[in-house]
């Protein structure tokens, strides 16, 4: 393990650049429901620190959907900001999505239009297309597609397409996702019918990009993510509740599934759906989760970062702690990390 950050604010949802060489994360420095977020892009030995944005949030009672996605050729960052306005029903909330070179040339631009809400972004593998969880100023929470253009850098405002399903009343309960098939013909992203948590999950759907051929993939499901050759998907479905692990109603198991629907099979041990979807390695070998397991150095079962091997053959890996993010898309050398003097508060 090698520690790349320091300093103040909560630091989450590292995400490796195309190339593995740069990590984008976030930053959040909030007080009393207020304060602010930052996207932040490092090398991977933690030098080099280049804050591309900052943004004031104001986010009490709204769900946090602070995710990013890089364009496939690692030259600019999607990422969603969110508000809140107290209002006569209680609280508004309204998520916007923001472009932004990673070279900290230019600011950051938003990318919808007055009005419009977006969080949840996911680039397309050609760099085309932009598919996101989006709602109009009245209305209910639905899967879009917008197209980029790569000669103006995808810093016009977004002229997006609903594609459906209809996901829940607003984006605070909605679901996640949405994610594109590695061959970028289809989305898959889960329904739920009230509620944040995947204890509503109505179900994994699929859907052309183009909006037609929607089918139900499997029921009681949530998290889709494709395999990287895009023959099977991982994803979460909640246990019964005689296990719920201390009463989480987001105890899960991690499911496989074939693409066309057939094939289904668990995974063990428990997870935690709280905390995000399944990873897969890129060889598409195993999928990483936090896990609810033991160690022989803490024998009651806690949350884990773990690793499983997809066909059951290897032994499973668990780190201490932590909630697995992001894997190193190829398998480029990573720099010397830096080295923090024992008890630091601030970078050197």
């Amino acid at each position: 393990m090698r520690r790349l950050t320091d300093g103040p604010g909560i630091k989450s949802h590292a995400t490796f650049s195309p190339d593995g060489l740069r990590i984008a994360y976030r930053v959040q420095d909030a007080i009393e429901g207020s304060g602010t977020d930052s996207v932040v892009v490092i090398d991977a030995g933690g030098r080099n620190q280049v804050t591309l944005a900052t943004t004031p949030e104001s986010y009490f009672g709204c769900t946090d959907r602070p995710g990013l996605t890089w364009s496939p050729d690692g030259a600019s960052l999607i990422f969603s900001s969110r508000t809140s306005v107290p209002s006569t029903a209680g609280i508004d909330c309204h998520y916007e999505l923001n472009i932004v070179p990673t070279d900290g040339s230019s600011p950051a631009q938003r990318l919808l239009p007055p009005g419009m809400n977006g969080a949840s972004a996911r680039w397309s593998g050609d760099g085309s297309r932009v598919a996101f969880l989006g709602s109009e100023t009245v209305g209910r929470t639905g899967l879009y597609v917008a197209d980029i253009d790569p000669s103006r850098g995808g810093s016009a405002v977004l002229k997006s397409r609903q594609i459906g399903p209809d996901l829940g009343p607003t984006l605070t309960d909605g679901s996640r996702g949405p994610e594109w098939s590695p061959d970028g013909t289809e989305l898959a992203v889960a329904v739920v019918k009230t509620g944040f948590f995947i204890t509503e999950a109505e179900g994994i759907y699929v859907v052309k990009a183009d909006g037609s051929e929607q089918r139900l993939l499997s029921p009681r499901a949530g998290d889709p993510v494709w395999s990287p050759d895009g023959h099977k998907l991982a994803f979460h479905r909640t246990v019964d509740p005689a296990e719920y692990w201390n009463e989480r109603p987001c105890t899960v198991r991690i499911w496989i599934i074939d693409a066309d629907g057939t094939n289904e099979r668990r995974l063990e041990p428990l997870a935690d759906g709280c905390e995000g979807p399944v990873l897969w390695s890129p060889d598409g070998s195993r999928v990483t989760g936090v896990l609810i397991a033991s160690t022989p150095d803490e024998p009651t079962l806690g949350f884990h970062a773990g690793v499983i091997a997809v066909d059951g053959n290897a032994q499973m890996v668990l780190s201490q702690d932590g909630v697995p993010t992001n894997w190193q898309p190829v398998a480029a050398p990573l720099p010397e990390p830096i080295s923090f003097p024992t008890g630091s508060r601030s970078a050197p």
